[in-house]
């Protein structure tokens, strides 16, 4: 996305994912598409894949989804791999 920051974490994340056969899209997408979503995530270097929950004052998910705690695994265990 045009307002996306190319982080080293993301950049993992979206490597992870597309090797475990999960869609990802980079893309600009606007607030109402957020509204849509079932899930959202961020990234970064200390927290790894972090679930939002509330954007905008509107509440996505009250916890975490079943995608966000795949990829959250996922990081975990290339993580780990990297520091064996």
């Amino acid at each position: 996305g045009r307002y996306c920051l190319h982080g080293i974490t993301r950049a993992n994340v979206l490597h992870i994912a597309r090797a475990a056969g999960i869609p990802t899209r980079e893309t600009t997408f606007s607030l109402t598409d957020v509204y849509d979503a079932a899930e959202a995530f961020v990234t970064g270097t200390f927290a790894g894949v972090v679930p939002a929950h509330t954007i905008d004052g509107r509440v996505l998910t009250e916890g975490r989804g079943p995608m966000v705690e795949r990829l959250q695994g996922l990081y975990r265990q290339a993580v780990e791999r990297e520091l064996a």
